[in-house]
Formats: structure tokens, C-alpha cells, sequence
């Protein structure tokens, strides 16, 4: 059989069926619930919004915590028999240590040294344009060299004939992401000591004019010593792009297309920071444009709703980071952290504890549109979101309907006798 996925991109196979039900398989050998398995796959071969592709496939089973990107790379590989490794120039790639659907970061050292070194190769495809190349090589020439103890930093970007490849320091820890999936939520301890680190190195980059607009958990790496390292610092995206085709971190104003500035990384921050304590994200969908819809008209459930243990000054502070008008949220990188280091401190936040208006900050969407956004993150439904379900929908409607029923009955019977 001939590879149907080469160099991080997809393509449409005829083998494409048989290479998703192989891994399927695979993943049951593993040990996953069948049952979770299957309706996956039934999801992704009835369309579900994402497309019969292997990319398709593999962000379903991601979003239902089924495996985690770096584990469904390495099936598809052996299922595809592509091993192929590409190269940079100046360095000698080695072997593949995580993958999403942007690219793959390869463990690499320098031609002649012998420290390791980490490298994002992104294949080119014809729609790569020369703009985006020039904007992705000056960004990351642009943040090489910058140091901080939460960043891993950045040494050169280039592209070669097939791929783009940004180089920075190679890190030894697990990422946020895939302590999601493996582990679960974390505590709200763990998850603020990790949040004031990456918010301090946020803070220094936008300073030195480094942005990081594809903020998410698959790009936060923990070291054994819990120390948090931020990757990928000013590796350009395309534009309206958020890496692994994954649209649940994104501020409302990416998502318009709107210019960005550190407040939308303060609302990634926090669409992280949520995922983190409750296990689940703010907003949740198949298809990225319900997702985005999601994002841009309707009122998050506060954290301390979904999940009963994160402290009710913890979930304070994310709702400010999500509310959607980005002049409402934090202002300043100094403002959240002051804040987020009370609640470390055991203290209420100074900022948050004034209360977010949330009912006053985003509408809902109508009930039309709600029917058409498939969710598939375990333990949230329409039904569950009381929030987003239409009143109709709702068990008081039908109490209350049945109570007034009754009411009217009884009165008529009296008027009869």
C-alpha cells in the first residue's frame, strides 16, 4: 500500500478508510473502550463536520480524549509506512518526539555539536504562499536568541524545498496537552503555579515586541521539576490560522480577524487556564465554525460551574480573561498577574473579585444555529449546557407547563360542579 500521508499534510486515499480502521483497531489493542472507539469512527464516517480525512479522524479521537496527537502521528506512520524524516540545514534530524496537524517537532542536534535541539518542520503545499514564508522566517529570526526561564528558546527559521523548520531549545517534560489526555484535569494549585510562570513569559516576550498568537496546551511543555516552558514563541502562523486546526483557544478577535494584541493572548491564556481546571474547553464543536460562532456570541459556563472543586477565586479570574470585548478583560499583563498571584497567595483577586458581567457581556445564539453544532467533548451536550439550551428544551419549562395545566383543569371543574 502507498503512503496516504506524507510530510504532516492529508491527502484523499482510497486506502484512507482502511488505514482510519486500522488504527481503530489499534487503538482497542491498546486497551481504549471500544465503545468510545466506535463512535468516533461512526462520527467521522458519517462526515462529522471535519472531513473523511486521516487529519479528520485523528482531531475527533483528540477532542474526545480518545489518544493524544503525538500518539495518532506515530499509528499513522506505521500504518502508512512512511518514515521518512526531513532535514534542516545545519543540523542532523534525528527522530520524531511529537506531532499535530501543523507539523512535527523532531529531536535534532547541530552539524559538529553534540547538544540536542528541537526542530518544527511544517511541509509546504501549494498553498503556502511567499508572503507566508517571508513572515514566518523574519518572525523567527525575529525571536532568536530571546531568553527566559518559562521559554524555550528560540535559535533560527528557515524553509528548504518541502518544509519550513523553526529550531529552538530542546526541552525534556510532557506537554499540557497530553497531560490532559492521559492524566486529566490538573489541580487548581498545579494549574496556577504553571499559569503566573507562562504569564511572566508572556509579559517579557511582548515586551521585546515577540508575540505568540497560537497559544494552546499541545504548546506548554512541564519539566519533571514542574518548571513551565512556553515553545514555538514567534513562530508565525498563516493568517486566521490557529495551529493543529484547532479553534477552541482563540479570542474572539482572531477569530473576526481582527489586529491583536496582548489581550488576545490573555484570552488564550485563559481558554487554556479553563481547560486545565475542568478538563473540558470553553466552547466545544466539530466543525471550527461552530466553535468560532460559539466563541464570538455566546457566555462561557463559568469554570466553578463544570467542575465544583476550582475555587471560586480561581474561576473569577477566568471569567475575566474570556469575556469577549477584549477592553473589559485584563489590560496589562501586570494587571493579571497581580491578580492571579493574590489568589496563589490565598487572597481574592482585586480585579475579578468586582464580579464579570457576564450576562451583559456576550448574547446567545439562536436557537436555529445551537441545533447545528455537534458537540463531542466528552461530558458536555446541549442538554447538559443548561446555559446554551433553549427554554423549550429545559425540564422546568414542562414542569411549570404541567403545573399551569393542571391549575386550569381544576378550576374548571369546579366551575362544572
Amino acid at each position: 500500500m502507498g503512503s496516504v500521508y506524507r510530510g504532516g499534510g492529508v491527502t484523499m486515499d482510497s486506502d484512507v478508510k482502511q488505514v482510519v480502521k486500522g488504527i481503530a483497531r489499534a487503538l482497542i489493542k491498546q486497551g481504549k473502550k471500544p465503545d468510545a472507539v466506535q463512535q468516533v469512527l461512526d462520527l467521522w464516517q458519517k462526515g462529522g463536520g471535519a472531513g473523511l480525512t486521516i487529519d479528520g479522524f485523528g482531531m475527533l479521537l483528540v477532542n474526545s480524549n480518545v489518544t493524544s496527537w503525538s500518539s495518532f502521528r506515530r499509528m499513522v506512520a506505521k500504518a502508512t509506512g512512511d518514515k521518512s524524516i526531513p532535514q534542516a540545514p545545519g543540523y542532523e534530524v534525528l527522530e520524531m518526539v511529537s506531532a499535530g496537524a501543523s507539523g512535527a517537532v523532531y529531536r535534532a542536534r547541530p552539524e559538529g555539536k553534540r547538544q540536542w535541539v528541537a526542530v518544527k518542520m511544517i511541509a509546504k503545499t501549494p498553498e503556502t504562499d511567499g508572503v507566508y514564508i517571508r513572515r514566518f522566517v523574519k518572525s523567527g529570526e525575529k525571536a532568536a536568541g530571546f531568553e527566559h526561564p518559562n521559554v524555550a528558546t528560540p535559535i533560527t527559521a528557515g524553509e528548504t524545498d518541502t518544509h519550513l523548520y523553526y529550531v529552538m531549545e530542546f526541552i525534556e517534560g510532557s506537554t499540557v496537552r497530553e497531560s490532559l489526555t492521559d492524566v486529566g484535569p490538573y489541580t487548581a494549585e498545579k494549574a496556577v503555579k504553571i499559569i503566573l510562570q507562562l504569564a511572566d513569559a508572556l509579559r517579557a516576550a511582548h515586551e521585546a515586541g515577540i508575540h505568540h498568537p497560537g497559544l494552546k496546551p499541545a504548546e506548554i511543555l512541564v519539566t519533571m521539576k514542574g518548571e513551565a516552558k512556553l515553545a514555538e514563541l514567534g513562530m508565525a502562523r498563516p493568517d486566521g490560522e490557529n495551529p493543529d486546526g484547532n479553534p477552541y483557544y482563540m479570542s474572539p478577535e482572531q477569530v473576526k480577524g481582527k489586529p491583536l494584541d496582548h489581550r488576545s493572548d490573555i484570552y488564550s491564556l485563559g481558554a487554556t487556564f479553563y481547560h486545565m481546571v475542568t478538563g473540558k474547553v470553553p466552547f466545544a464543536g466539530v466543525r471550527p465554525a461552530s466553535v468560532h460562532e460559539r466563541i464570538v456570541k455566546m457566555r462561557h459556563k463559568p469554570a466553578i460551574k463544570v467542575k465544583s472543586d476550582v475555587p471560586k477565586t480561581v474561576s473569577d479570574v477566568i471569567d475575566m480573561m474570556l469575556i469577549r470585548d477584549p477592553d473589559k478583560r485584563y489590560q496589562s499583563w501586570d494587571d493579571f498577574i497581580t491578580d492571579l498571584q493574590a489568589v496563589a497567595d490565598g487572597d481574592p483577586p482585586l480585579l475579578a473579585s468586582k464580579g464579570v458581567d457576564l450576562e451583559g457581556l456576550a448574547g446567545l445564539v439562536e436557537p436555529e444555529d445551537e441545533r447545528n453544532m455537534t458537540l463531542i467533548v466528552p461530558g458536555m451536550t446541549d442538554e447538559d449546557d443548561d446555559d446554551h439550551v433553549p427554554l423549550w428544551k429545559k425540564p422546568v419549562f414542562w414542569i411549570g407547563a404541567g403545573t399551569a395545566l393542571g391549575v386550569v383543569l381544576l378550576i374548571m371543574l369546579f366551575l362544572m360542579f
